[in-house]
């Protein structure tokens, strides 16, 4: 375990990631995909204003036509769609129906340019059967490998889950009143501010357990 750790910290690369999708297999019609790189260990305070900040570095934010002759091969499922429907129609129109959507093949042509190559890339997602398993399928489809190690897919709600069982009870109050404070300021359903909130999460957490 102490080998895996200072693996994750010495010279890693880390991203949190996270998808808007039409539907929930791994086949499922993808609508944005956003990253967030940053640092689990490093200062909370440095990563929330990275969320807030309109600077485009160290992150991914990409948008893509969700019609059905524009990813043919993926799916779309009606109570996923109803889902979107019961959403505000501005948040909707956003992530669905908004003027920045490319090509899917140039997507997957950018999230591999932008992945691979880095030997220590740690991805961390909620859960790793959702929007991992989508990116991988959705990389593949467009004939790009998968640029991450299986073995560096850290699940958000597993790791947060085992952080806050030995986090104070007072610190888990401050934890969540600082993760909802910066929930409120992100628009939401938007892939690229989800994955800042999760990226917020994590390295509040390990400050507040003293593992900066």
């Amino acid at each position: 375990m102490e080998y895996e750790i200072d693996e994750m910290r010495l010279g890693a690369l880390h991203l949190m990631i996270d998808l808007e999708t039409l539907a929930t297999d791994a086949r499922a019609v993808v609508a944005s995909v956003g990253a967030f790189q940053f640092d689990p260990w490093g200062d909370p305070g440095a990563v929330r204003a990275d969320a807030l900040s309109d600077e485009r570095g160290g992150r991914i934010d990409l948008h893509l036509p969700v019609e059905v002759a524009s990813q043919p091969e993926r799916t779309i499922d009606a109570e996923t769609v109803r889902w979107w429907f019961g959403q505000d129609r501005a948040v909707m129109a956003a992530e669905l129906l908004g003027d920045r959507r490319m090509p899917a093949d140039e997507v997957a042509r950018r999230i591999a340019g932008a992945f691979g190559g880095i030997d220590n890339l740690w991805l961390w997602s909620r859960g790793t059967h959702f929007d991992v398993a989508i990116l991988e399928d959705f990389l593949r489809g467009h004939g790009h490998p998968t640029p991450w190690r299986h073995h560096r897919v850290n699940d958000v709600r597993s790791y947060r889950r085992a952080l806050l069982a030995k986090t104070a009870p007072g610190r888990v109050s401050d934890w969540e009143v600082a993760v909802s404070g910066l929930r409120s300021q992100l628009p939401q359903h938007s892939a690229r501010e989800d994955a800042a909130l999760d990226a917020y999460a994590i390295a509040l957490l390990h400050h507040l357990n003293g593992c900066s």
